[in-house]
């Protein structure tokens, strides 16, 4: 993180817009919870460059450099979560709920089966920790298998194909003013990995299937 210098200082007139923004500078995957830090000192009086003749932009000043508790990077191999390329499908899902902090369907931890949705449908999550709890979590799409240790670093919003629910919510900014989310109708074929952006430890999964052919059986692959 960085400050301007001390001596740094931009005349303002009456009637001038002044805006600040923070950038997170990251290769990895986007993360729209990044909080950033602005701060604006002003006084009245003399002095100050015109930013409208000259240029007022400054190298910033680094103010701290790598915190000790961001030493937990994670992305170690664990036996916590279930690889769900591996699980056995389970039944047909509409619906999803979210609540104590577990996906209620599919949930990695849980190691049980993957729920299914076939081409062209879509799951809505609900998520029950919102209303009973004030709890926000997210459906955020992580690259598979997506079980290793939970650190600063991982999981990433990573995945080949990206969704994401935003953090399901209706408390203001930054919930996403719903509690409920709907899967892309059109997602390929295949195993989708995701996790909660708040609440990295908590991660689930779902399986699109391709529609029966006409005059076969309607049932999940094994």
């Amino acid at each position: 993180m960085t400050t301007t210098p001390d001596d740094w200082d931009v005349a303002v007139k009456a009637g001038d817009t002044l805006s600040i923004s923070t950038t997170y500078d990251t290769r990895r995957a986007s993360w729209y919870e990044s909080m950033g830090l602005g701060v604006v000192w002003m006084y009245d009086g003399p002095g100050g460059k015109d930013p409208f003749t000259g240029p007022v932009d400054q190298q910033g000043v680094l103010t701290h450099g790598h915190l000790p508790e961001n030493d937990n990077h994670g992305g170690k191999p664990t036996t916590t979560f279930l690889n769900a390329s591996k699980a056995a499908s389970g039944p047909l899902a509409t619906t999803i709920p979210i609540g104590s902090f577990e996906y209620g369907a599919g949930d990695l931890a849980a190691n049980g089966k993957i729920p299914t949705v076939t081409q062209g449908q879509t799951i809505t999550f609900d998520n029950f920790d919102a209303t009973d709890q004030n709890v926000w979590h997210s459906i955020t799409a992580c690259k598979a298998p997506c079980t290793a240790s939970t650190g600063i670093a991982y999981p990433l919003a990573d995945a080949d194909v990206q969704f994401d629910s935003g953090q399901l919510g209706n408390a203001g900014a930054p919930t996403s003013g719903s509690d409920t989310w709907t899967t892309p109708a059109d997602l390929a074929a295949g195993t989708y990995t995701y996790f909660c952006r708040i609440h990295p430890f908590m991660r689930g999964a779902f399986r699109v299937v391709p529609p029966p052919a006409a005059g076969s059986a309607s049932a999940a692959p094994k």
